[in-house]
């Protein structure tokens, strides 16, 4: 059975603390921050709604490149068969 443990004594205080920046919200008074507050808050808003639309553009031409892509593979393949077609056909002409 252990005995308590002591804690370490004399911590001077987080390491990961640092002191609040100067800068200029700190001098605006309480109307110029509700101000720039509202204004930020709407240019928040405005860059989520061009991101949302930049996304839908990006998986539109993800998913049009992927169905273009299934197409391709699909006409290769009709070629190749008609290319096969053709041989068999020729082959079975000379003889």
């Amino acid at each position: 059975m252990g005995g308590k443990k002591k804690g370490k004594k004399g911590k001077k205080g987080k390491k990961g603390e640092e002191p609040e920046p100067e800068d200029h919200y700190m001098t605006m008074k309480y109307d110029q921050l509700e101000i720039s507050v509202n204004n930020l808050r709407e240019k928040l808003q405005d860059a989520k709604v061009k991101r949302n639309m930049l996304q839908i553009e990006k998986d539109m031409i993800h998913d049009f490149y992927h169905n273009t892509r299934a197409e391709i593979v699909e006409k290769e393949a009709k070629i190749s068969n008609l290319d096969t077609a053709m041989q068999v056909e020729e082959q079975e002409h000379r003889t």
